[in-house]
Protein backbone atom coordinates (compact mmCIF):
# COMPACT_ATOMS: atom_id res chain seq x y z
CA UNK A 1 0.00 0.00 0.00
CA UNK A 2 1.19 3.50 -0.70
CA UNK A 3 0.79 5.65 2.42
CA UNK A 4 0.70 9.40 1.80
CA UNK A 5 3.12 10.23 4.62
CA UNK A 6 6.91 10.23 4.96
CA UNK A 7 8.51 6.86 5.81
CA UNK A 8 10.01 8.29 9.01
CA UNK A 9 6.53 9.21 10.27
CA UNK A 10 5.04 5.83 9.36
CA UNK A 11 8.00 3.94 10.86
CA UNK A 12 7.81 5.90 14.13
CA UNK A 13 4.38 4.29 14.65
CA UNK A 14 4.95 0.88 13.05
CA UNK A 15 8.11 0.02 15.02
CA UNK A 16 6.03 -0.19 18.23
CA UNK A 17 5.58 -3.96 18.50
CA UNK A 18 2.63 -3.61 20.87
CA UNK A 19 0.67 -2.97 17.69
CA UNK A 20 -1.31 -0.19 19.36
CA UNK A 21 -1.45 1.49 15.94
CA UNK A 22 -3.29 -1.59 14.56
CA UNK A 23 -6.45 -0.76 16.49
CA UNK A 24 -8.95 -1.99 13.89
CA UNK A 25 -7.87 -5.57 14.64
CA UNK A 26 -5.74 -5.65 17.84
CA UNK A 27 -7.08 -4.91 21.32
CA UNK A 28 -5.57 -5.31 24.80
CA UNK A 29 -2.00 -5.67 23.57
CA UNK A 30 0.89 -5.77 26.01
CA UNK A 31 4.54 -6.75 26.00
CA UNK A 32 5.19 -9.56 28.45
CA UNK A 33 7.72 -9.08 31.23
CA UNK A 34 7.80 -5.29 30.92
CA UNK A 35 10.34 -5.37 28.08
CA UNK A 36 10.56 -2.49 25.61
CA UNK A 37 8.28 -2.97 22.56
CA UNK A 38 11.25 -2.67 20.19
CA UNK A 39 13.51 -5.22 21.89
CA UNK A 40 14.16 -8.23 19.69
CA UNK A 41 12.91 -11.28 21.56
CA UNK A 42 10.05 -9.51 23.33
CA UNK A 43 6.66 -11.21 23.25
CA UNK A 44 3.35 -9.44 22.79
CA UNK A 45 0.07 -10.90 24.02
CA UNK A 46 -3.11 -9.51 22.55
CA UNK A 47 -6.67 -10.18 21.59
CA UNK A 48 -8.27 -9.65 18.23
CA UNK A 49 -11.48 -7.69 17.83
CA UNK A 50 -13.17 -11.02 16.99
CA UNK A 51 -12.08 -12.45 20.36
CA UNK A 52 -9.07 -14.60 19.39
CA UNK A 53 -5.99 -14.48 21.65
CA UNK A 54 -2.45 -14.54 20.27
CA UNK A 55 1.16 -14.37 21.38
CA UNK A 56 3.83 -13.24 18.94
CA UNK A 57 7.58 -12.75 19.30
CA UNK A 58 9.62 -9.98 17.68
CA UNK A 59 12.50 -11.73 15.92
CA UNK A 60 13.99 -8.80 14.02
CA UNK A 61 13.80 -5.01 13.92
CA UNK A 62 15.87 -2.68 11.75
CA UNK A 63 15.53 1.09 11.92
CA UNK A 64 17.85 1.35 8.91
CA UNK A 65 15.61 -0.82 6.71
CA UNK A 66 12.42 0.31 8.54
CA UNK A 67 11.28 -3.28 8.97
CA UNK A 68 10.33 -5.75 11.65
CA UNK A 69 9.78 -9.51 11.65
CA UNK A 70 7.84 -11.66 14.08
CA UNK A 71 6.65 -15.19 14.59
CA UNK A 72 3.50 -16.59 16.12
CA UNK A 73 3.92 -18.49 19.37
CA UNK A 74 0.23 -19.14 20.17
CA UNK A 75 -2.77 -18.52 17.94
CA UNK A 76 -6.25 -19.79 17.12
CA UNK A 77 -5.19 -19.83 13.46
CA UNK A 78 -4.50 -23.30 12.02
CA UNK A 79 -0.92 -22.33 11.08
CA UNK A 80 2.61 -23.39 11.92
CA UNK A 81 6.04 -21.96 11.07
CA UNK A 82 4.46 -18.50 10.76
CA UNK A 83 7.06 -15.78 10.09
CA UNK A 84 5.93 -12.32 8.96
CA UNK A 85 7.83 -9.19 7.96
CA UNK A 86 6.63 -5.62 7.43
CA UNK A 87 8.75 -2.99 5.68
CA UNK A 88 8.21 0.72 5.04
CA UNK A 89 10.24 2.17 2.17
CA UNK A 90 10.39 5.85 1.23
CA UNK A 91 9.11 6.78 -2.21
CA UNK A 92 11.68 9.45 -2.93
CA UNK A 93 9.87 11.15 -5.81
CA UNK A 94 6.70 11.84 -3.80
CA UNK A 95 7.68 11.78 -0.12
CA UNK A 96 5.22 8.94 0.45
CA UNK A 97 5.81 5.46 1.89
CA UNK A 98 5.49 2.04 0.29
CA UNK A 99 4.26 -0.29 3.03
CA UNK A 100 4.61 -4.01 2.41
CA UNK A 101 3.79 -6.89 4.73
CA UNK A 102 4.29 -10.53 3.89
CA UNK A 103 4.27 -13.89 5.61
CA UNK A 104 5.32 -17.49 5.19
CA UNK A 105 3.46 -20.22 7.07
CA UNK A 106 2.27 -23.78 6.85
CA UNK A 107 -1.43 -24.65 6.85
CA UNK A 108 -3.49 -27.70 6.00
CA UNK A 109 -4.84 -27.64 2.44
CA UNK A 110 -8.46 -27.56 3.61
CA UNK A 111 -7.76 -24.40 5.68
CA UNK A 112 -5.49 -22.62 3.21
CA UNK A 113 -7.92 -20.36 1.33
CA UNK A 114 -9.76 -19.08 4.42
CA UNK A 115 -6.51 -18.58 6.36
CA UNK A 116 -4.82 -16.70 3.53
CA UNK A 117 -7.83 -14.39 3.19
CA UNK A 118 -7.95 -13.78 6.95
CA UNK A 119 -4.24 -12.93 7.15
CA UNK A 120 -4.48 -10.70 4.05
CA UNK A 121 -7.34 -8.81 5.69
CA UNK A 122 -5.35 -8.30 8.90
CA UNK A 123 -2.36 -6.96 6.95
CA UNK A 124 -4.52 -4.66 4.81
CA UNK A 125 -6.27 -3.34 7.92
CA UNK A 126 -2.91 -2.67 9.59
CA UNK A 127 -1.57 -0.70 6.65
CA UNK A 128 -4.85 1.23 6.49
CA UNK A 129 -4.59 1.97 10.23
CA UNK A 130 -1.10 3.41 9.68
CA UNK A 131 -2.40 5.52 6.78
CA UNK A 132 -5.25 6.83 8.92
CA UNK A 133 -2.98 7.62 11.90
CA UNK A 134 -0.53 9.53 9.70
CA UNK A 135 -3.38 11.59 8.26
CA UNK A 136 -3.11 10.15 4.79
CA UNK A 137 -6.64 8.72 4.65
Amino acid sequence: MVIAAPAEQVWALARDFTGSWHSSVIVDSEIEGGLPPDQVGCVRSFSLTDGGDLREQLVGLSDTRREFSYRILDSPLPVSEYLATARFTPITTSGQTFGEWWVDFRVAAEDEEATVELVRGVFEAGLSDLARLTGSR
